[in-house]
């Protein structure tokens, strides 16, 4: 059974993109026009190993961190789909598209 949510989108925070707590997050993406990977992955300056996958975990940290996500889309022009939290409700961390494959998340936890 999936583990409870525990990160939400941070709207008009300029500081916060995503808030969370420390500890492991496992993020995916969904594709809803094509499907969708994650290329490249930073976390707090360092790459994730393990790339291209549809499914990362992170052990993230207390503070404020920064998460850097390059996505490929299987329709280089009209691809979109969802970053989510992989757990009970798999919340929707954000909207992507194919017009902006990278993306950069401010993480406070």
């Amino acid at each position: 059974m999936p583990s409870a949510c525990r990160s939400t989108p941070v709207v008009g925070d300029p500081t916060c993109d995503i808030s969370t707590s420390a500890g492991p997050l496992t993020l995916a993406v969904v594709g809803t026009t094509g499907s969708i990977r994650f290329q490249k992955v930073t976390y707090d300056g360092s790459d994730v190993p393990g790339t291209p996958v549809d499914q990362i975990t992170l052990q993230i940290k207390p503070g404020k961190t920064k998460l850097v996500i390059v996505y490929s889309f299987s329709d280089p022009d009209n691809g979109a789909g969802e970053l989510r939290e992989v757990c009970a409700t798999h919340n929707v961390l954000d909207s992507i598209d194919a017009g902006n494959p990278a993306e950069e998340y401010n993480i406070c936890a």
